[in-house]
């Protein structure tokens, strides 16, 4: 996956989880034409306590995103 398709799904990404938005995703490997994007960051509660979130996208090599999931 080139560094021009990563920065476009990173853009995607950024306005769903602004949480991402300086951050750069590990980028694997998931089938034979499909790529797995991992976001690692914290987040603060409504209480103040911060919490690790990880976001995971697969997405295509042209860009289309597949499937996000979080975990908390």
């Amino acid at each position: 996956m080139n560094q021009q398709t990563i920065e476009k799904i990173c853009v995607k990404i950024n306005k769903r989880f602004p949480e991402t938005l300086k951050k750069k995703p590990k980028v694997k490997p998931y089938n034979e034409d499909l790529f797995l994007l991992i976001f690692n960051f914290k987040a603060t509660t409504a209480d103040g306590r911060i919490m690790p979130r990880t976001v995971r996208v697969i997405a295509s090599e042209q860009g289309k995103i597949i499937k996000i999931t979080t975990s908390r």
